[in-house]
């Protein structure tokens, strides 16, 4: 199915298809994001990167503070080898979001 929707409508559009198919991806809300990289100890577990959320299997979703580009990176046994990056743009993020999660 091709689906045409505006940009601006996707993460609406992302949360209820991974709702409807019990995937599980958490991007974390706004006025949480600072909490949630403290919680997880980023600046010693993940220095450069800012958690923004979870594939729910144990991987997070992160920006490079340097680059700017959308990783994912394991919870345990993150390196500076390990992240792949999924978008080197918000555009580019939720387009991978839409391939892998819809």
């Amino acid at each position: 199915m091709t689906l045409f929707l505006p940009r601006n409508t996707w993460p609406i559009y992302l949360l209820l298809k991974v709702l409807t198919n019990s995937a599980v991806l958490n991007l974390i809300e706004a006025d949480e994001l600072l909490q949630f990289n403290s919680a997880h100890e980023a600046a010693e577990f993940y220095p450069g990167y800012f958690l923004i959320g979870s594939d729910g299997g144990g991987e997070a979703f992160a920006i490079g503070k340097a680059s700017g580009n959308f990783v994912l990176t394991p919870y345990i046994g993150h390196d500076e080898e390990t992240p792949i990056i999924v978008g080197r743009t918000w555009t580019e993020f939720l387009d991978y979001l839409q391939s892998e999660y819809c």
